[in-house]
């Protein structure tokens, strides 16, 4: 199928469209197990750093915590993202070859 022979519904840019039409308004039973699924699980971080903080949580394992979560974000938004999908930057091997064992690191454990 050739680029000219789309019609003017199937090459219509998200943009061109109402915002209403491009996505309805989600119902409230959604709304709330949407916000619950993303508010429940840094409230259970931040009630289990209370309940541990001084019996096998400490500031070490708090820093070795953010550590890890600050290169696996980068990992994933710098590297996945922006290097290897849009080649937005140019770096060295070494460096190249760390982001996608950090971006790993939350799903396998290992590099």
């Amino acid at each position: 199928m050739s680029e000219n022979s789309l019609t003017r519904n199937e090459s219509t840019a998200a943009s061109d469209r109402a915002p209403d039409a491009a996505c309805p308004p989600l119902p409230p039973p959604c709304r709330v197990a949407t916000l619950g699924a993303v508010v429940l699980p840094f409230l259970g971080l931040i009630v289990s750093i209370i309940f541990l903080w001084g019996w096998g949580l400490s500031w070490v394992e708090l820093a070795l915590l953010g550590g890890m979560y600050v290169l696996t974000a980068l990992g994933v938004t710098v590297g996945y993202h922006r290097f290897f999908t849009h080649r937005s930057f140019e770096t060295g091997t070494v460096v190249q070859s760390s982001w996608p064992c950090s971006a790993r690191w939350p799903s396998r454990g290992r590099c």
